[in-house]
C-alpha cells in the first residue's frame, strides 16, 4: 500500500513537472567581444492547470505564482548587463531570484493540445574578454494541490500541498576576440553595425585662436555607450582640442569638443572618419566619415594663435595644515600627561600643579 502510494505521488509530481517549461533563447552562439547580444528567458505554465491547481507560494500575491532562478539575468561573469525590454504590452508578476518582477506577457503557446501562458525576460549582454561564456540551466518551482477548503480568514486553502522544480537546459557561447587584421589606427571600440555619424560645427566664421564647438551624433545597432570617442587626429597641427562632453544613449551619442583653429589658413573642419567592426557575415572592420564643414578664420589681433601652455592646478594646501594642527595638539596632549604623571608622584607638586 506504501509502495502504490510513494509511486502514485511520484507520478502525480512528474505530471505537475509537464505544466510548465523554461527556455533561454538568443540568436547566435557565437559573439565578439564588446559586441551586444541579447538573451530571453520564456516561461510558460500551463493555464488550465494553474487556475485551478496552482498555489500561491509568497505571502505576496502574484499573477504567475512561480519563482525562477536565472542569477545569469542580473549578473554575469564577463559582461556588462542591461535591462533594456521596454517592450509594449502587458505584465505579468512573478518571483525572479530574490525579487518580485514583471514580465512581459509573450504569445500564448500550445504544448500537446493544452493552451500555456508565455513570460518573457529579455537583457541585453556586453562580453568583454574573449572565452567561453557559460549560462547555468533556469529553474522554476512552483506550488500545487488537488484538494482546496474555503477558510474565513486565510481563504482558499490547500489541503495537500505539493512543490514541483523545473530544470531548463545551460547554454555556452563562444565570445571572440576582435581581429588585428585589418584593425583601422583610428578604431577606439565600436563593434555593431548601420553606424551613422554626423558633425555639426558653430559658429562657422570666427578669429583664429577662438573656440568653436564641434558636435559629433554618432547612431546605429551596436555597443554606443560602451566605445571610447574618437580622437580627433585629423586634427592635430590645424586645430587645438581643449576637451569634450560625452552624452552616452541607448540609441545616440552626441560628443562635444572644444576646439580652435590655429590659423586663418584653416578652412573647414576635415572629414572625421568613425571606423566600427560588424559582426555581420562578413565579419570587418568599416569606415563611416562625417561630411567636410567649411570655416571662414580670420586672423586675431596678435597674429596666429597657438595652443596655451598647459598649467597645472594650484596645489592645495590644506593637508599640511591640517597634519601640522594634528601634530601640535598631540604633542601638547602627550606633554599634559608627562606633567600629571609627574605631579601624581611628588605631593608637594601635585599641590602646585592643582593650583596651577
Amino acid at each position: 500500500m506504501k509502495r502504490a502510494l510513494l509511486l502514485l505521488c511520484l507520478a502525480a509530481a512528474a505530471r505537475a513537472e509537464e505544466r510548465a517549461f523554461l527556455e533561454t533563447e538568443t540568436s547566435r552562439d557565437t559573439y565578439f567581444v564588446n559586441e551586444p547580444f541579447r538573451l530571453k528567458l520564456r516561461i510558460g505554465v500551463d493555464r488550465r492547470f494553474f487556475e485551478t491547481h496552482a498555489v500561491q507560494m509568497f505571502s505576496r500575491e502574484l499573477d504567475v505564482p512561480v519563482q525562477v532562478q536565472a542569477p545569469w539575468l542580473d549578473e554575469l561573469d564577463g559582461t556588462v548587463v542591461r535591462d533594456d525590454d521596454a517592450r509594449p504590452g502587458r505584465r505579468l508578476s512573478l518571483a525572479l531570484n530574490d525579487n518580485v518582477v514583471e514580465a512581459h506577457r509573450g504569445g500564448d503557446h500550445l504544448r500537446d493540445g493544452r493552451p500555456y501562458t508565455v513570460l518573457e525576460i529579455e537583457r541585453i549582454y556586453v562580453a568583454t574578454h574573449p572565452g567561453k561564456l557559460e549560462i547555468a540551466a533556469p529553474q522554476l518551482r512552483f506550488a500545487h494541490a488537488t484538494e482546496f477548503k474555503e477558510d474565513f480568514v486565510h481563504g482558499r486553502m490547500a489541503l495537500d500541498r505539493r512543490h514541483a522544480l523545473v530544470k531548463g537546459q545551460p547554454l555556452t557561447l563562444e565570445i571572440r576576440a576582435l581581429p588585428e587584421e585589418g584593425r583601422p589606427p583610428e578604431f577606439t571600440g565600436a563593434v555593431g553595425h548601420r553606424f551613422t555619424v554626423h558633425a555639426e560645427a558653430a559658429p562657422r566664421t570666427l578669429e583664429a585662436g577662438t573656440v568653436l564647438k564641434l558636435v559629433l551624433r554618432i547612431e546605429g545597432e551596436g555597443n554606443l555607450e560602451f566605445f571610447d570617442p574618437p580622437r580627433l587626429d585629423g586634427l592635430a597641427g590645424r586645430f587645438h582640442v581643449y576637451g569634450r562632453i560625452d552624452d552616452k544613449g541607448a540609441a545616440r551619442r552626441t560628443i562635444t569638443y572644444d576646439v580652435a583653429p590655429l590659423r586663418a589658413a584653416v578652412a573647414e573642419v576635415p572629414a572625421i572618419p568613425f571606423p566600427y567592426f560588424d559582426p555581420r557575415d562578413p565579419a570587418g572592420y568599416r569606415t563611416v566619415r562625417t561630411v567636410p564643414i567649411p570655416l571662414t578664420v580670420q586672423e586675431g589681433a596678435t597674429g596666429p594663435a597657438e595652443p596655451p601652455p598647459r598649467k597645472e592646478a594650484p596645489r592645495s594646501v590644506l593637508p599640511e595644515v591640517l597634519a601640522a594642527t594634528l601634530l601640535a595638539a598631540a604633542v601638547a596632549i602627550l606633554l599634559w600627561r608627562r606633567a600629571r604623571g609627574r605631579a601624581a608622584q611628588d605631593p608637594g607638586t601635585a599641590a602646585a600643579f592643582r593650583a596651577h
